[in-house]
C-alpha cells in the first residue's frame, strides 16, 4: 500500500498547498515544493548512505569513516559562509544556480575515489560546500517569492512540504542500489537531482508559473524597493 498511499498523501498536501495560496497564487506554492522536494532529494542521499557507502563498499573502518564525514561538514560550513557574500554580490537565484551547477564536477570523482582517503576527504569537501552549503540561500530564495503578510506562513509550509525529499532519497538511493553499486546510485541521484534544481532555479520556474496567475507579482519581495524621485532630490539638497 505504500505507493497508493504515498500518492494520497501527496494529493492532500497539494490540496494544501492550493488552499493556502488561493486563486492567485496557488501555483507558486506547488511549484515551490517541488523545487524544493529536489532540492532536498539531491542533498540528502549523501547525508543519509554515504557511511553506508563507505563501510560496506569502500571497506574504510568507523574511525576512518568519522574522521572525512568531520572534516567534510567543514565543507558545508565554509560553503553557508561564502553563499551568503555570494549571493549578496550576484543576486541569491543567481548564486543558488551556478554554485549548483559548479557542485556537478565534483559528483562522480567522490565515487570514483577507492584507496585513497585524503582526496576523498578534499573531494567531499568541496562538493559539501557548493553542494549542500550553498542551501544557506534557500530562506532567502523561498522568502522572496512572497509578500511579507504571508512570507512565514508560506515558508514554513513550503519548505517543510519539500523537505520530504530527504525522506524519499535515502529509500530511493536504496532501490536503485538494488540494480547497481551503492555508490553508482547515489551518484546517479545526487546529479540527477542537482540538474533538475538547476533548471528550476536558474530559469526561475515558480515565479514565471505564478506570473500566469497573477500578472502583476512582484519579482523579489525582498529586494529593497525603488526610491522616489522626491527622495532622492531631498538627499542631494541634504
Amino acid at each position: 500500500l505504500v505507493p497508493a498511499l504515498s500518492v494520497v498523501a501527496g494529493l492532500a498536501l497539494a490540496a494544501f498547498a492550493v488552499q493556502l495560496g488561493g486563486r492567485r497564487s496557488w501555483l507558486l506554492y506547488v511549484s515551490m515544493i517541488v523545487t524544493l522536494f529536489f532540492a532536498f532529494l539531491y542533498s540528502w542521499p549523501i547525508q543519509a548512505l554515504l557511511p553506508t557507502y563507505l563501510k560496506t563498499e569502500l571497506g574504510y573502518t568507523t574511525d576512518q569513516v568519522t574522521d572525512v564525514l568531520y572534516f567534510a561538514g567543514f565543507g558545508t560550513m565554509i560553503g553557508c559562509w561564502a553563499a551568503g557574500f555570494l549571493g549578496d554580490w550576484i543576486g541569491a537565484r543567481k548564486a543558488y544556480a551556478l554554485t549548483l551547477l559548479a557542485s556537478l564536477a565534483f559528483v562522480y570523482p567522490v565515487f570514483a575515489v577507492r584507496d585513497d582517503l585524503l582526496v576523498l576527504g578534499c573531494l567531499l569537501f568541496m562538493l559539501q560546500a557548493t553542494s549542500f552549503g550553498i542551501s544557506g540561500l534557500l530562506p532567502r530564495y523561498i522568502g522572496g517569492h512572497f509578500p511579507t503578510a504571508s512570507r512565514g506562513a508560506a515558508l514554513g509550509f513550503t519548505y517543510n512540504v519539500g523537505a520530504l525529499g530527504g525522506a524519499v532519497a535515502p529509500v530511493l538511493g536504496a532501490h536503485l542500489a538494488s540494480g547497481m553499486d551503492l555508490g553508482q546510485a547515489l551518484a546517479v541521484l545526487t546529479f540527477a537531482g542537482t540538474v533538475v534544481v538547476v533548471l528550476l532555479v536558474g530559469f526561475d520556474v515558480p515565479a514565471r508559473l505564478n506570473r500566469l496567475t497573477d500578472p502583476d507579482a512582484r519579482t523579489d519581495h525582498l529586494a529593497e524597493p525603488d526610491r522616489a524621485p522626491e527622495a532622492e532630490k531631498a538627499d542631494r539638497a541634504g
